[in-house]
């Protein structure tokens, strides 16, 4: 693998990269997000720090509410399978169409193991994808909501407008391509 030089490559792409980082905020960010996760009863595990400092790395953002806000949906949405339920959801009927994607898909699997309806397995992921969207909202305060509502809102609207095929059913949908 070494010897293939593709690790060298990577150093060589990342040497301009500049990554200016306020380490003492991705500290108390995820200290902050570790505390208050906990009042709610989900434990994030260590590596909240690193989720943390991802973002601040690839997403620097200089605004503290909208910095303490998208950490929040980062290392939320990365521990929380919850919100993966919302891309299941909206992702069936591309999953439908392609009988393969459909006996990999999550909601189909969950069916099968454990022998119940495909609908009431559908159902349950609705459910506990709006959940977690709640579980989002809830964690935030007055100032940081409005993002966060945002950022829930584009995620649903990019999944049906961008990715799965939703104009096949509901025509008016506009697509967005790039």
């Amino acid at each position: 693998m070494l010897d293939a030089g593709l690790v060298e490559q990577a150093i060589a792409r990342t040497e301009s990269f500049d990554p200016s980082v306020d380490l003492a905020r991705v500290r108390a960010h995820t200290d902050l997000l570790t505390a208050e996760f906990e009042t709610f009863g989900v434990a994030v595990p260590a590596a909240t720090r690193n989720i943390t400092l991802m973002r601040a790395l690839m997403v620097p953002i200089a605004d503290e509410a909208l910095s303490f806000a998208v950490d929040r949906i980062w290392v939320f949405v990365t521990n929380i399978d919850d919100v993966n339920d919302v891309n299941d959801a909206l992702s069936f009927y591309k999953e439908a169409v392609d009988v393969e994607d459909f006996r990999i898909s999550r909601i189909h699997r969950r069916a099968v193991q454990e022998g119940i309806p495909y609908l009431a397995a559908y159902r349950r992921s609705v459910d506990s994808g709006l959940e977690a969207y709640r579980r989002v909202l809830r964690l935030a305060d007055d100032e940081q909501r409005p993002y966060l509502e945002r950022y829930m809102t584009a995620y649903v609207y990019w999944h049906l407008h961008c990715r799965y095929r939703w104009q096949d059913v509901y025509p008016d949908l506009t697509m967005i391509d790039v």
